[in-house]
């Protein structure tokens, strides 16, 4: 187990997508998780795609999930 935290970057998804919840961590230690909620907020009729991603400078590669 590594025992280095993990610092985060804030999601970065575009409108009509959101981070719904209060916060989100800047750090996570070794075993920690964090949940969040993405929210679509659409504005207009049509299909609209994304991608979050989570970057750290201790992953290499930013954890991505498709929005759709």
């Amino acid at each position: 187990c590594n025992p280095t935290r993990h610092e985060l970057s804030q999601p970065a998804i575009k409108p009509p997508f959101t981070i719904d919840s209060p916060t989100f961590p800047s750090m996570l230690n070794p075993g920690e998780s964090a949940t969040f909620s993405v929210g679509f907020h659409p504005t207009r009729i049509g299909v609209v795609t994304d991608t979050l991603r989570i970057t750290s400078p201790q992953l290499p590669g930013a954890p991505a999930l498709s929005l759709w």
